[in-house]
């Protein structure tokens, strides 16, 4: 995915969950931060970061995408998420769905509501996307914070699945210094307990690594998902 427009900053602070203070053109501005994790580990003052400049400045002028950590950029947007994964599946980096299959975004299933629908020969394969950005040794984990929303997610598609239909649900590593996922259970357990569950029940789990630049974003292979 090309990413267009964006401007050099710098990270100076996190003011609460979804606005932070950068410095853009040699003034501090306030930007919002549109990923609810904690990314302590990224978030630190005096980061290089990409920011997307709002053609209308409301509460803030413009929005976090990226920041740079070492020598790799990763990205912070999570409402990218489903783009970059639309166009993952519509590739053919998804085993078992053919590239160019014919794709829906936030669809329904019975009182749930998942990231896509795609349809292979007449069956509909269901994906709920995750996205990770915290890396340790190599090693990717999520989350980085509790997330009850996520397991409910989880349990919703091992439904589906025990049902008979086809989940998936599709981690976008958005670290590119990542080589395998884990759930990460010491910062909440029942997620972990859910997505090993969700796998036994016949759920497909798997994880792509993303290449992230500052004029680019994308998925470009699998990585293994350590249960």
């Amino acid at each position: 995915m090309e990413l267009i427009g964006l401007c050099e900053a710098i990270f100076l602070q996190r003011l609460n969950r979804f606005a932070a203070l950068v410095e853009l053109d040699g003034a501090q501005t306030m930007a919002h931060v549109p990923n609810s994790g904690r990314l302590k580990e990224l978030l630190l003052p005096g980061v290089p970061a990409m920011v997307q400049p709002r053609s209308s400045p409301g509460k803030t002028s413009c929005r976090l995408v990226m920041v740079r950590r070492g020598d790799a950029w990763v990205m912070i947007d999570a409402q990218l998420s489903n783009a970059l994964a639309a166009e993952a599946v519509q590739k053919g980096l998804v085993p078992g769905i053919p590239a160019g299959s014919p794709l829906c975004r936030e669809v329904r299933w019975g009182n749930s509501r998942f990231d896509l629908r795609v349809d292979v020969a007449g069956r509909q394969h269901f994906i709920e996307v995750k996205c990770s950005t915290l890396v340790e040794d190599g090693v990717a984990y999520f989350p980085d914070a509790p997330t009850q929303r996520g397991v409910k997610h989880i349990r919703e598609m091992m439904e589906l699945t025990q049902g008979g239909g086809s989940g998936h649900i599709l981690f976008l590593v958005q670290h590119p210094r990542a080589r395998a996922l884990r759930p990460h259970d010491s910062t909440d357990a029942a997620f972990g307990v859910a997505l090993r569950a969700a796998r036994q029940a016949g759920v497909d789990v798997r994880a792509l690594l993303c290449r992230i630049e500052p004029d680019f974003a994308g998925a470009v292979a699998e990585v293994p998902v350590q249960l």
